[in-house]
């Protein structure tokens, strides 16, 4: 999502910025990511619904997968963040600012998580472990399919070998 796609009120309160023109693009930040995430789900986005049949007999890639997505979710947040910042805001001491006021109600979105993260200056810190995190399920789920894969590849082997076994036995013995 882009700023372009952001609430038009956003390029009006960068302008000004008190205290409550700063919560107020808070507010309007999360409600955004808030919205992309019913969004997908009233869309019935495959990156949440495929893994629920990707994974149906696989429970703990389920959750994998679904933790993926809340993690990609978290994340978007600060995505949103970034392209504000470097889009709207041209004074690097209120960008701060805004940044510390971001990162407060962040980490309050956190602890509705169970994530507990002390200081404020950490977020960004968390962020990039976000980041990280999303990267490595994505790749714990590639490894998953791929194990399938060639679980399914052997099957398929041992199957066709039985059949050529049989067959031939069954040839063998008609010539006895």
């Amino acid at each position: 999502m882009t700023t372009q796609q952001l609430n038009p009120q956003l390029k009006q309160l960068t302008s000004e910025f008190s205290t409550q023109d700063r919560l107020s693009l808070v507010l309007t930040l999360l409600q955004q990511a808030r919205s992309k995430l019913v969004q997908d789900f009233l869309e019935e986005s495959p990156e949440i619904y495929a893994p629920s049949f990707r994974y149906e007999r696989n429970e703990e890639m389920l959750q994998l997968a679904r933790e993926k997505y809340v993690v990609s979710w978290l994340n978007s947040h600060w995505e949103l963040l970034e392209n504000l910042l470097t889009t709207q805001f041209s004074d690097m001491t209120q960008c701060n600012v805004f940044k510390e006021e971001f990162a407060k109600a962040f980490l309050e979105l956190l602890r509705k998580f169970g994530v507990q993260i002390q200081h404020p200056q950490n977020s960004e810190f968390f962020a990039l472990l976000l980041r990280k995190k999303a990267q490595t399920l994505e790749e714990i789920l590639k490894i998953s399919d791929k194990s399938e894969q060639q679980f399914e590849k052997l099957k398929y082997s041992d199957e066709r070998e039985k059949a050529l076994f049989n067959r031939e036995m069954n040839r063998l013995l008609d010539q006895t």
